[in-house]
């Protein structure tokens, strides 16, 4: 389903395959930070509220998918656009359990090439804008069913409620050229422009790796370093005391499709320092 992150890019926020530099702090200097909570999901990937309250389900979610819709169709069709010019996810699939392996939660995928529509030449951001995996923090629905089933919500979760200042997680098969955004959707933000790490001054929230290089490891950073989008105007500031969800957003830009292949998050923690 939509999942709140979901944005009109502006053309300076897509049409690049690389950050322009590291939001900081960043890899492997711990942002400082030395205690924290970590999240543990079940094996269909549920957090059951054992850890700071933490109550909700991993989920893929991307612009070909939403169940508010005639037959889940996300914003890309509705859009205009065919299935086969959509991003997609296909492990694990839209809707589906999300195993936990191994304590990662893993993503293999395409976030489609953002193009025009027939009759335009501007790319449309609104409808191809990527695909991703995320978690909710305060939703009892099983899976990713949510409200949709009318068995949970989206709920805001208070982190300053549990001392959490920031958060912290681990990262392989990040696609290269970066294209990759962590997002914190939450109750307060305008439309569907969710702020990210390093959002206000970058396009991405972890450098674009190129050739052999990597930019897999081992992230963290506090809630101030929560901002933007830098694509909105005047955003409201990020709300840690509203927090919807946790998402790890493949964004699609201009130039080309970009490869999921087995992109996996384990190890997230709720930082207390």
């Amino acid at each position: 389903m939509k999942k709140l992150s979901l944005c009109a890019f502006a053309i300076l926020a897509a049409t690049t395959l690389a950050c322009s530099s590291n939001p900081s702090p960043g890899k492997g200097d711990g942002g400082g930070t030395t205690g924290g909570m970590v999240l543990m999901p079940d094996m269909n990937g549920f957090m059951s509220g054992t850890v700071a309250g933490v109550t909700g389900a991993w989920y893929s979610y991307g612009d070909s998918y939403n169940t508010a819709n005639a037959n889940n169709l996300g914003d890309c069709q509705t859009g205009g656009f065919t299935a086969a010019q959509c991003s997609a996810a296909t492990s694990p699939a839209f809707g589906a359990p999300f195993a936990n392996t191994g304590g990662k939660m893993c993503l293999t995928g395409t976030a489609a090439t953002t193009i025009a529509p027939t009759g335009s030449t501007t790319p449309a951001y609104s409808a191809i804008w990527g695909v991703g995996i995320g978690f909710d923090f305060n939703n009892a629905g099983v899976g990713d069913a949510g409200a949709s089933a009318g068995n949970g919500n989206k709920l805001p979760w208070n982190a300053t409620t549990y001392g959490i200042t920031g958060f912290k997680f681990d990262i392989s098969g990040v696609p290269l050229g970066g294209n990759l955004r962590i997002e914190f959707p939450f109750m307060g933000q305008t439309g569907n422009d969710a702020p990210y790490w390093g959002g206000m001054a970058n396009n991405l929230s972890i450098p674009g790796a190129t050739g052999t290089s990597t930019s897999d490891g081992t992230y963290s950073f506090k809630w101030t370093d929560v901002t933007g989008p830098m694509y909105a105007t005047s955003p409201p500031a990020f709300d840690p005391s509203m927090i919807i969800s946790a998402q790890w957003h493949v964004v699609s830009n201009t130039k080309g499709p970009v490869t999921v292949d087995n992109m996996c998050v384990s190890n997230v923690t709720l930082t207390t320092d």
